[in-house]
């Protein structure tokens, strides 16, 4: 089990095997310049804060490393990562977009579904998550470009709460289906911050969300 230390420790030999900075890196992913910074990795009150599975999958999809090389980085003390990936498939459950949008009442942990094989070393931890709780969407739809392309595959974590998180994947209960990044929550309301697509950044109660998943991993073709 890796600590908090091993984990930013890891983030800062990638970006030092690939000559950059932890800013440069944060940068060329896409991601805030500050989001690695030694002042980002505690919370004001000096409590822990760890890197987002997002954020983790940014950063080797900008560098071309896969999670076990950034793994070996973590465990390694900086040596050079070897190139023995296990690349052994499993199956979990997958669903096109336009089967979500045309059932009005699919709900994804009960839902007849197609299997998708998906590499281990793709998902960031994926021995905690219950596969029974675990989606692949595949997006065949051009409504989320230019952050997802047609036929991306999302891999999705259902969520029982509302907490702050990354992005997310949720279904209303009028059926639309909205991605974006939770801003900010209560006990009635969703702010939620739509990345792309047709839908803009709303506000949305509790009980309209028939249910909402963690983005946890992309690949997009």
């Amino acid at each position: 089990m890796f600590s908090h230390d091993d984990i930013w420790n890891g983030i800062d030999r990638l970006a030092s095997a690939h000559d950059l900075s932890t800013s440069g890196l944060a940068k060329k992913a896409g991601l805030d310049p500050t989001t690695f910074n030694k002042s980002k990795r505690q919370t004001p009150e000096g409590k822990p804060r760890w890197p987002s599975t997002e954020s983790l999958s940014k950063i080797l999809s900008v560098t071309g490393a896969t999670l076990t090389e950034l793994t070996e980085l973590i465990e390694s003390n900086g040596k050079k990562p070897s190139k023995n990936v296990d690349k052994t498939p499993f199956s979990i459950t997958s669903f096109s977009f336009k089967d979500i949008v045309k059932k009005p009442g699919f709900d994804p942990s009960h839902a007849k579904h197609s299997p998708v094989d998906i590499s281990l070393e793709h998902v960031f931890d994926f021995e905690d998550f219950s596969q029974a709780m675990v989606l692949c969407v595949l997006l065949d739809t051009d409504e989320f470009e230019p952050t997802f392309k047609k036929n991306s595959k999302l891999v999705c974590r259902l969520k029982e709460n509302f907490v702050n998180s990354g992005r997310v994947l949720a279904k209303t209960s009028d059926g639309r289906i909205l991605i974006g990044e939770i801003s900010s929550v209560s006990k009635e309301t969703l702010e939620l911050k739509c990345l792309t697509g047709k839908n803009p950044s709303r506000r949305i109660e509790a009980g309209d969300i028939s249910w909402i998943a963690d983005i946890i991993w992309t690949s997009q073709p």
